[in-house]
């Protein structure tokens, strides 16, 4: 179940203040007059006046024992009675009669079987984008408060919301399931099965949070991810290769300002020419980029480590650094 507290669904607060009593449930001279003349004892008279201004904040009826009784107490100020006048559970005859009155007033008509439908088609045209329990009752709330609807339980809403909710996501799992053949149901299955000695199936390793952004992890990564989807592997290797060199010269300062001027200079052309691979071994460390780090010069200027280089690639410039 939904905590209500996720929710907009109206209630009554923990703590009532003065200004809310005296907005929201002080009766006017009018609706005074009315419930007298609608009661014939105080006891009614208390419970039809706080069921009115209850309906009117919260657009359904509540329980007797739900109302605040700081609430209860300023309405029976309001209206002069003794202290002696409580608020108890009315006779059902009564209790039915005094939510009629309040209807006719509020000028609302109670469809239990059309509140129901409102709801419903609210959460149906909402469930296909969202998926949250709380945001499907909330959208149900919207619509009925817009439609003047008498609000119906939470747990209607609720039940509602899960109800038709596991209908929309069962549908979308057999749609996906239904594209599936064999071999990739078989695949599917296999990544729940537990290696027994690391303890950790396929689909575990598969949730791994990505690591810090070197480019031996983001290898790692690319590899996990072609292990889990062969589409995935065409476009992580193509990929790969298009950063391999960008992404080493851009985190271990080997970026163009060390090139001198973009796509021009010799410095540029012997990066192009010299392999990209020897640059690093395979776990991503990568040899003497800490000496030129050491050695980086102002921009626009050939570092020193490829000036003393000469015609050579950077692959073996690195090498003899």
């Amino acid at each position: 179940m939904t905590s209500v507290d996720r929710t907009a669904y109206p209630r009554f607060g923990r703590v009532v203040s003065g200004r809310e009593l005296a907005e929201a449930f002080t009766p006017t001279d009018a609706e005074v007059e009315w419930a007298r003349t609608k009661t014939q004892d105080q006891q009614h008279l208390l419970a039809l006046v706080v069921w009115l201004k209850s309906y009117q904040r919260l657009g359904y009826f509540p329980k007797v024992e739900h109302v605040p009784l700081l609430v209860v107490r300023h309405v029976r100020d309001v209206l002069g009675l003794g202290e002696d006048v409580a608020l108890e559970r009315a006779a059902v005859r009564s209790a039915k009669r005094h939510r009629e009155f309040v209807r006719k007033r509020m000028k609302v008509v109670y469809d239990g079987a059309g509140v129901r439908k409102v709801a419903e088609d609210a959460i149906r045209g909402a469930v296909l984008t969202k998926d949250n329990p709380a945001d499907l009752i909330n959208v149900a709330l919207e619509e009925l408060v817009r439609a003047r609807c008498e609000l119906p339980g939470y747990t209607t809403l609720d039940a509602m919301a899960a109800t038709i909710r596991a209908e929309v996501n069962n549908s979308f799992y057999q749609s996906v399931a239904g594209r599936l053949d064999a071999g990739a149901k078989a695949r599917l299955a296999r990544m729940l099965v537990v290696d027994p000695i690391s303890r950790r199936s396929e689909f575990d390793r598969l949730k791994d949070v990505a690591q810090a952004a070197s480019l031996g992890k983001f290898k790692q990564r690319l590899e996990l991810l072609e292990g889990g989807d062969a589409g995935a592997a065409k476009r992580g290797r193509r990929y790969r290769r298009s950063v391999h060199g960008h992404g080493r010269r851009a985190r271990h300062g080997l970026g163009r300002q060390h090139f001198g001027q973009a796509g021009g200079g010799p410095a540029s052309r012997d990066v192009r020419a010299g392999d990209r691979a020897d640059i690093g071994n395979r776990d991503g460390r990568v040899t003497g980029v800490d000496q030129a780090d050491q050695q980086r010069p102002r921009r626009g200027a050939a570092p020193g480590i490829l000036r003393q280089a000469g015609g050579q690639g950077v692959a073996q410039a690195l090498r003899n650094a």
